[in-house]
């Protein structure tokens, strides 16, 4: 059934097709009264049908609804439309990270520079309030064509991966996209170390139009290089490498404390100093022809929906990522040890000599 022109809540009238996810149809669409235009996302039908997801559903986007700054997409509304559940967000006239990647390979050290000094205090922000991205990849960041950079979704794709997930019939899952996903997400736990690390992977991905282990031939392999190799060169020199290789520790601890913190180290770069955050320089989005724009859409519903699959987490303790220290009292035990034998030998030569 066609959604075009149909008014929902009696204010916002959907205007055309925009995007779609595996569990979501984003529209274009106005207010009527204001006319202003608003980006609408339609979930399935199915979805309204489940209390528990709809109750779910309202509380996540009633917090995302409380985020306001500048790098982060509005939600303006949301509700349930007679059996349609739907978001109403600021719309953006721009294209994902996604696309320009896609049409251009990758961008400049600048360039990525901007983008991530936009989108690393927005995650800041966020993670100041408490809210968890969980699924931080190209697809949700938009840039528009001045160059301003938008992260959206906060809460919902995670909540949406993890209902598709349900549907598959999967039992225990991770959720994300495995490309992005820290090493601790396979165990399907995540915090706002998990989102600095997933950004870390974008801005690899922006400085050499791929991600760090994209070779894997499948997603075990893959999951395995997420927890044992570490993270290949850019080529870009040892300063921005070290940078990444922190927001990509494979333990949580040894990640920046922050998404100010990480910030601030990619501030340090001589290449940040001519970026000017008040001043935006365009960033060439690439006009997508209509035939890329097809095969996009068609990696987004078929090959890049097979990458991005949940997964069943290994019950093998080779894949438990744990923070060990120095084990002080192993080391402790084992001298008293010794220092006893050694008194014990000591007492019995005297005792043999006298």
């Amino acid at each position: 059934m066609s959604l075009i022109g149909k008014v929902i809540d009696g204010k916002y009238k959907i205007l055309e097709k925009v995007g779609a996810g595996g569990m979501a149809v984003v529209y274009k669409g106005e207010h009527i009264y204001l006319k202003r235009p608003v980006a609408i996302k339609v979930l399935p039908p199915d979805l309204a049908k489940n209390k528990v997801f709809v109750e779910r559903f309202f509380k996540e986007a009633e917090t995302a609804s409380r985020l306001d700054h500048p790098n982060i997409v509005k939600i303006l509304d949301f509700g349930d439309e007679d059996g349609l559940l739907y978001l109403v967000m600021q719309y953006v006239e721009g294209e994902t990270l996604e696309r320009i990647l896609h049409a251009r390979g990758k961008l400049s050290l600048q360039e990525a520079l901007s983008i991530a000094l936009q989108i690393l205090p927005a995650l800041g922000y966020a993670h100041e309030k408490g809210i968890v991205h969980r699924d931080i990849k190209p697809g949700n960041i938009i840039v528009d064509s001045q160059g301003k950079a938008y992260l959206l979704d906060f809460g919902i794709a995670a909540m949406l991966e993890e209902e598709e997930g349900k549907a598959e019939g999967k039992g225990r899952i991770a959720v994300g996209t495995p490309e992005y996903m820290a090493p601790e997400q396979f165990r399907g736990k995540a915090d706002a170390r998990s989102d600095i690390y997933a950004f870390g992977v974008v801005l690899y991905e922006m400085l050499t139009g791929r991600t760090p282990f994209g070779d894997a031939k499948d997603i075990y392999e893959l999951q395995y290089k997420v927890l044992r190799e570490e993270v290949p060169p850019t080529g870009l020199g040892e300063k921005i490498d070290a940078i990444l290789r922190k927001a990509m520790n494979k333990l949580p601890s040894r990640r920046f404390k922050t998404a100010y913190e990480f910030a601030e180290a990619l501030m340090s770069l001589p290449e940040a100093r001519d970026i000017n955050l008040h001043s935006l320089r365009p960033i060439r989005a690439v006009k997508v022809e209509e035939e890329d724009k097809e095969a996009v859409e068609e990696d987004e519903s078929g090959a890049l929906r097979k990458i991005t699959q949940f997964i069943e987490l290994p019950e093998e303790e080779e894949f438990e990522i744990k923070e060990k220290g120095f084990p002080w009292g192993l080391l402790v035990g084992s001298i008293a040890v010794a220092l006893l034998l050694l008194a014990a030998a000591i007492f019995l030569l005297l005792k043999f000599v006298l």
